[in-house]
């Protein structure tokens, strides 16, 4: 992977983790459980994509072990 393609993804993955503390306000402040389980889903879902992009951009190990910068 090129260094531009890494800091893309390391670009990506800050994004990625601004949205993470947003889904678990709407999980407590959900007044359904329909959309309590919708922003559940968005947080398993930012927090596998912020992963990946952490690993593509060489923080993180497949084995999700943080790499030495």
């Amino acid at each position: 992977m090129t260094a531009d393609r890494a800091a893309q993804a390391q670009e990506w993955a800050r994004r990625v983790r601004r949205l993470e503390p947003q889904a678990l306000q709407w999980i407590y402040e959900s007044e359904s459980s329909a959309v309590a389980d919708l922003a559940r889903r968005t947080l398993a879902q930012a927090v596998g994509l912020r992963r990946l992009l952490d690993q593509m951009a060489g923080r993180v190990s497949a084995h999700g072990e943080e790499s030495q910068l």
